[in-house]
């Protein structure tokens, strides 16, 4: 990723480069760049230092290592760590840093390899305004979507472990549940257009899946280790906060299996591989693609579709309860969580629904809490029938059952938001 973002920079800003692999540097040389010997050689010639690397512990090692950065360094320079890091320790290494008059924000990305290459990666950038408004211009020539998410550092990595929950949370949900619905019978076809069609869409159903069905499905270029990591950081940081993860665990454990099982360089597209051997059936069902667009639409099933649809919305609203608990609980403003999210990978219907009113404690949906349940029990029994594991959906229809016993049946699904602040010490209103 770390390449990808340097290209744009190329022709923008005289550059200079240092890389661990020297062909990947001798590609920006050919590129004009210039190539330091050292990283401590690449801090003396620069003002801003740019860093995408995969861990914390990484940057840190970059940092204070032997020949590292901090040998170079002197006052008044600015380091941006763009690495999809730990915000707590990442605020350990700036305070070093700062000891010595070297500034430091944070500045991690979502949108993939393709979103770096196009300018449109988003960029969640937090720290001081003057070094952001310092770090701004090279920034916007890396990507025209650059989002402030706090004046503290590390508050850019906790909003993208905020996302990252989310994207990968509705991903696997999702994919469970449209699991179960294959087994049933219903074609890919018909449950896309029936989530899509609904308040149960989000990034995976309307990009991914619809384009399956529509003969254009997309490529990531995204370890599932990498997902995993930032998921466990996500656990972390919630851990921090004192708040719950009950789902991110979950989420966690999914994507561990895929790790362990298909190993530490499979790309995140194949969860999707994973969720169908796991449930013994196909969700991509090949006679789709060849027939095109909506083939074998059902007429019947239409109430096994609905309740699919339910399952795919209470997955997503409670994920992103969750996911803003812990942003509430870090200290991000629920205006920033709802700026970021909504226009980046962790989007969904209920994200969109929610976050824009979850500060003013605003009713959003009419749809009864005993209502919600029922529809859950009912997949629930249709899961074991079919003998579909849907984990993620399973554990929500249980929050909600405990949220029905708490709240009464007659409350509203929004009312779920009490019991998410009640679990995790916090108050959505006024965050």
């Amino acid at each position: 990723m770390g390449g990808v973002l340097a290209r744009r920079l190329v022709g923008a800003y005289p550059l200079t480069v240092w890389d661990l692999n020297e062909g990947a540097a001798e590609t920006f040389k050919e590129l004009g760049a210039t190539v330091a010997p050292t990283a401590a050689d690449l801090a003396r010639e620069c003002d801003i230092i740019l860093l995408c690397l995969p861990r914390t512990s990484d940057v840190r090692k970059l940092m204070f290592g032997a020949g590292g950065l901090a040998e170079g360094l002197s006052a008044g320079k600015l380091v941006v760590d763009q690495t999809s890091g730990v915000p707590g320790e990442t605020v350990v290494i700036a305070n070093e840093l700062a000891e010595r008059g070297i500034a430091m924000m944070d500045a991690p990305v979502s949108g993939g390899v393709v979103g770096a290459a196009s300018g449109t990666i988003t960029i969640m950038a937090s720290g001081t305004q003057a070094d952001h408004d310092r770090a701004l211009p090279v920034l916007k020539a890396i990507s025209s979507n650059v989002f402030r998410c706090g004046a503290r550092v590390g508050d850019g990595q906790a909003m993208k472990l905020v996302n990252n929950l989310l994207s990968a949370g509705c991903r696997l949900a999702a994919l469970e549940v449209v699991a179960l619905g294959r087994k049933l019978g219903l074609s890919l076809a018909a449950i896309t257009d029936a989530i899509n069609s609904g308040p149960a869409c989000n990034r995976t159903t309307k990009v991914t899946l619809q384009g399956i069905v529509d003969g254009k499905a997309a490529v990531s270029n995204f370890a599932m280790a990498l997902m995993l990591k930032d998921i466990s950081q996500s656990i972390q940081l919630g851990k921090v906060c004192g708040v719950p993860t009950t789902l991110a665990n979950i989420v966690r454990g999914l994507l561990q299996i895929g790790v362990s099982t298909l190993g530490k360089d499979v790309q995140f597209d194949r969860v999707m591989g994973l969720i169908e051997s796991m449930a013994g059936t196909r969700i991509v069902d090949p006679a789709d693609a060849e027939e095109g667009p909506y083939p074998n639409a059902q007429v019947a099933g239409e109430k096994e579709l609905h309740l699919i649809q339910n399952a795919v919305a209470a997955c997503n609203l409670l994920l992103t309860y969750e996911a803003a608990s812990i942003a509430v609980a870090y200290g991000l403003k629920l205006s920033d969580v709802d700026m970021l999210i909504n226009k980046s990978t962790g989007w969904s219907a209920a994200s969109e629904r929610i976050l824009p009113s979850l500060s003013s404690a605003k009713t959003t949906s009419t749809v009864k809490l005993h209502a919600m349940v029922d529809d859950l029990m009912l997949v629930s029994q249709l899961a074991i029938e079919q003998g579909a594991p849907m984990l993620i959906a399973s554990t929500v229809g249980s929050l909600y059952e405990i949220g029905a016993h708490k709240l009464g049946p007659q409350a509203s699904i929004d009312s779920m938001a009490k019991l998410y602040e009640s679990m995790a010490g916090i108050a959505f209103e006024g965050a």
